[in-house]
């Protein structure tokens, strides 16, 4: 494969030589002779709880050689035992070059053990990052709207929602958790637990990446440009969970949904997702304008793909280069892609949530 194009470098397309044209969202692209290339996904099977269609991954990041998988709902499989996942870094390097054995995460045990009570409105986890053994867990929650306790609650709950729209019950609110990953388990304090507040006023819009970078820690919301929040900034903390203010951030269509950490020049890369269908207005796509869309997402409405984003002038700006755009496959639904983390420096791994289904996978950039 080739190499992904350095910072600053043409992107693969040829320049535009033909007056813009029409695309899915009503906005317009610059055509161009040569469609930007698109990486296809390389699934990795899983066997056990990850194996599950509705397991549902929200979050990963490495400590050590080792990565650790966050459920969206880590006590979905035992109320009483809420738990994370590691893959050993060689264990997933063996099924990349090849071997077709499932793996098979080992379990992490998380303490405390109920989420509910430490967090009002439960909603579900969003990313982790590791900094040495110290771990940091984004949570989302609605603090006036409890999670229902029988699938009766809930069929009524998503009934009720067809209908009226309540922006006080469905006010969607995060945390930040410091903690420890040692001794064989995932140790919370949510005595120290940060309030964030929320991110917009949108219903399940919250915060969702978390990148260590340097000496600080860097909270990315899920929206992040466009019509319902043109003034996004990311949330600073040190590595205590003291504030350190924040950080403008240039604007981003679609949802944002993990974060790698940040090298050493302040340099990151997000996953960045669109359903197929409308979820809320949008403005230019500035990423579609600079380099195009890949032959698969031409006429789709769908977006996955990897942005890389950088610290710089003291704001968070995108790259000048080419995103990551993944092969799409329009006889199946988009993936929601909801975390994200390197795999050295020659490729990406993803993992969905519950939409299609559970998956991970590999995404190869370079030879």
């Amino acid at each position: 494969m080739t190499a992904l194009p350095a910072a600053g470098e043409a992107a693969p397309a040829a320049a535009p030589t033909t007056p813009a044209a029409s695309d899915v969202f009503g906005g317009t692209v610059a055509a161009t002779r040569e469609k930007p290339r698109e990486y296809p996904v390389k699934r990795l099977p899983l066997e056990g709880p990850l194996a599950d269609k509705d397991a549902g991954l929200s979050g990963m990041a490495w400590h050590g050689d080792d990565l650790v998988l966050l459920p969206d709902r880590p006590q979905v499989w035992n109320e009483a035992r809420p738990e994370v996942f590691t893959i050993s870094r060689h264990a997933l390097q063996q099924r990349i070059d090849g071997d077709p054995t499932p793996l098979r995460p080992r379990h992490v045990p998380i303490e405390p053990v109920n989420f509910r009570d430490a967090f009002p409105g439960f909603d579900g986890c969003e990313a982790i990052a590791f900094h040495g053994d110290q771990a940091y867990v984004l949570i989302e929650a609605k603090p006036n709207d409890p999670e229902p306790k029988s699938q009766a609650e809930r069929d009524a709950k998503a009934e009720a929602r067809k209908h009226h729209e309540d922006p006080i019950r469905d006010l969607t609110v995060g945390y930040l958790v410091p903690g420890t990953l040692k001794d064989g388990k995932l140790q919370l304090d949510v005595d120290r637990k940060v309030f964030l507040g929320q991110h917009t006023k949108l219903r399940n819009l919250s915060f969702e990446g978390l990148c260590v970078m340097q000496d600080k820690l860097v909270v990315l919301g899920e929206l992040n440009g466009g019509p319902l929040n043109p003034h996004s900034s990311a949330l600073l903390f040190d590595f205590d969970l003291k504030p350190l203010g924040e950080l403008p951030m240039e604007a981003l269509q679609y949802r944002l949904t993990d974060s790698t950490p940040a090298d050493a020049d302040g340099r990151f890369w997000v996953a960045n997702y669109r359903m197929d269908k409308r979820e809320y207005p949008v403005g230019r796509d500035e990423e579609v304008r600079r380099y195009g869309k890949g032959e698969t997402a031409s006429h789709l409405r769908r977006v996955e793909r990897l942005v890389e984003l950088q610290e710089k002038d003291g704001k968070l700006e995108l790259v000048r280069r080419p995103p990551v755009q993944l092969q799409l496959d329009p006889t199946k639904n988009s993936r929601n892609w909801e975390a994200l983390a390197r795999f050295g420096d020659k490729g990406f791994l993803i993992a969905t949530d519950t939409f299609p289904e559970s998956m991970l996978g590999y995404v190869a950039t370079d030879d």
